[in-house]
């Protein structure tokens, strides 16, 4: 049985983030290790951006690694650290998700591993018939998107690589006959498909896993449309929502916050003044990101005993 035989047997995207997250700290062992890998393997050849991009980084940093004859544990500690920090900065992608990456096991077959990557990658290359589809798969640890081409998954982004949905396979075949096989009311699963009007193919697959743990999503969004706040300052799309920072909502005439406001880590900036809001969820207060919090001409009272004083300003909360 050949390799691509033996890949046919129903690869997981989980088993691929393994091989190519071997390879990239197997690249961190020393000098050699890393010229071996950058000798055999080019950027396009891994499946997930996350990697691409830490691998494109790798890369431009050639002299530094070349030159760090120091490959302790701790000296490559700080490497990774200072080397995360690099890459979230440049390329937009998370500090802590670049640590757990860079601090996994690393390969100890790296010509197997190698010759993995370019065989998928030869596989994800074919051109037949240009059929398209994306799958989406999100629950309470992730969200991740796939791109397949004829049957093959050609790229993946995720924001939760660690946490990588099992249902994701390297063919789509495999991912159809497993949801057939699925209990999906008894896993808590929704899937919902869009066919193309002239082919009649799948489109489009968003798989909804952890229903009860995302409805937050939905009430915020439910919230933001009663009071007809634009998609521009309050996003609907979880991964925007995620990543918001800045939520300016003075003077849109609210009347309450939802506590799944505290679901929004990343917000620095909420000023929420000039407008009807009588109490704050305690659940704000959790906002860590949180440092500038303006409240000031709300109708919001601060129980004290048996009075009530009006709370006019809060900022800079931590």
């Amino acid at each position: 049985m050949n390799k691509i035989d033996k890949l046919k047997k129903g690869i997981t995207c989980i088993e691929i983030r393994d091989i190519e997250q071997r390879v990239l700290n197997y690249m961190l062992i020393s000098a050699s290790n890393y010229n071996e890998v950058l000798t055999e393997l080019q950027e396009r050849e891994f499946l997930f951006a996350i990697h691409q991009r830490i691998f494109s980084q790798l890369v431009f940093h050639k002299d530094h690694f070349l030159k760090n004859s120091d490959f302790s544990p701790k000296s490559l500690h700080l490497v990774i650290e200072t080397f995360a920090f690099t890459v979230w900065r440049n390329k937009n992608v998370k500090e802590k998700a670049t640590v757990e990456i860079l601090s996994q096991q690393a390969s100890k077959d790296i010509k197997n591993d190698i010759e993995t990557m370019q065989t998928l990658y030869a596989q994800r290359v074919q051109k037949e018939n240009n059929i398209y589809t994306t799958v989406i798969v999100e629950d309470k640890r992730s969200h991740t998107k796939a791109y397949f081409m004829n049957g093959i998954v050609t790229e993946i982004a995720t924001r939760g690589i660690m946490y990588l949905p099992k249902e994701l396979f390297f063919y789509f075949k495999d991912l159809l006959d497993y949801l057939a096989k699925a209990d999906l009311q008894a896993e808590d699963i929704e899937v919902k498909t869009t066919l193309d009007e002239d082919t009649n193919e799948i489109k489009s697959l968003h798989i909804k896993k952890d229903l009860s743990e995302l409805k937050w999503i939905d009430n915020l969004c439910q919230w933001a449309d009663k009071y007809g706040l634009d998609e521009k300052i309050f996003p609907r799309n979880r991964e925007q929502l995620e990543d918001l920072k800045e939520l300016d909502l003075t003077g849109k005439g609210i009347n309450e916050l939802p506590k799944e406001i505290c679901k929004l880590q990343n917000l620095r900036l909420l000023h929420l003044c000039n407008n009807n809001i009588v109490t704050l969820p305690e659940e704000v207060f959790s906002m860590r990101a949180l440092v500038d919090f303006c409240i000031h001409s709300n109708q919001i009272t601060a129980k004290n005993g048996a009075n009530r004083t009006p709370i006019t300003l809060l900022s800079g909360h931590q």
